[in-house]
């Protein structure tokens, strides 16, 4: 950015002068604004790169291994792990709220949608939960184990399973 600025300053340099006063007054202004320039754009890169030197918010330790991507909303992040778990973490803190048991290791990544997270299950199970009390609400046998993120619109849930359907 100095580069940028010298450069434009010896542009403007070689042009014809014909009043000191105004040349001078006009390179003042010139210079104000490049260094008002410098400062906010150092600014925006001091907050883009600025980092500590741990940048986890938290670690949770589940029973198993978290092989699903996490869900989050409302400030709460739901994760299944291999340990037949659904957690229910707040995202700021990284305390648990709650969890829920299902019939065996959860690899299905949760969604949440309306006050309801959704997950499947290696226990040929979607489940319901309640998002604030992680209480069952239903549940939705399959013929085999549930891998897949559930997927919802309009109030309808849509998922696979290793059955070879896909349900709604």
């Amino acid at each position: 950015i100095l580069s940028i600025g010298l450069i434009l300053l010896a542009a403007r340099l070689k042009k014809k002068v014909t009043s000191v006063r105004f040349f001078v007054a006009q390179e003042i202004v010139f210079l104000t604004l490049f260094i008002i320039i410098v400062f906010f754009l150092s600014l925006l890169v001091w907050s883009l790169f600025r980092f500590t030197e741990d940048p986890e918010l938290f670690k949770f330790t589940t029973g198993g291994d978290v092989s699903s991507s996490p869900a989050v909303s409302d400030g709460v992040v739901y994760v299944g792990s291999n340990d037949d778990h659904l957690y229910a973490i707040k995202a700021n803190t990284g305390q648990e709220i709650w969890r829920f048991e299902t019939g065996s290791d959860g690899y299905s990544s949760p969604a949440v949608s309306d006050g309801v997270v959704y997950v499947g299950s290696d226990d040929n199970h979607l489940y319901a939960l309640n998002t604030n009390t992680g209480q069952e609400i239903w549940r939705f046998k399959t013929d085999d184990w549930i891998s897949s993120y559930p997927a919802v619109s309009d109030g309808v849930v849509f998922v696979g399973s290793n059955d070879d359907r896909m349900s709604e």
